[in-house]
């Protein structure tokens, strides 16, 4: 039976928390980079939707989005990944109506 031998357990316990540091660090940056590109993204639709809608409609769009997405996932608020969430939520709700816009367009 072949034995696995945790890295941690090979390493020094400062080299194995530097390791540990490292690893955390990086994921954050990933993560930091996903978001910062979603939220690009999202801004990019926001504008595209601003100029198709009447502002008024615009501005009740943006308040219903948010409050049926922080209504959807108000039970995972405490968690890391929540602001993900919410904007995956109302990139979702933007899609369907830039879909049903663009539907109305060709007609």
């Amino acid at each position: 039976m072949l034995m696995m031998i945790p890295m941690t357990k090979l390493m020094s316990t400062s080299s194995a928390k530097n390791l540990m540091r490292e690893n955390v660090l990086t994921f954050q940056l990933k993560a930091q980079n996903r978001l910062t590109t979603e939220i690009f993204v999202l801004e990019k639709i926001n504008k595209n939707l601003r100029s198709q809608l009447p502002s008024v409609t615009f501005d009740r769009w943006q308040v219903t989005t948010k409050e049926v997405c922080a209504k959807a996932y108000a039970p995972y608020k405490q968690g890391s990944i929540y602001l993900q969430m919410i904007i995956r939520c109302d990139d979702s709700l933007n899609l369907a109506l830039r879909q049903a816009l663009k539907g109305l367009e060709e007609n």
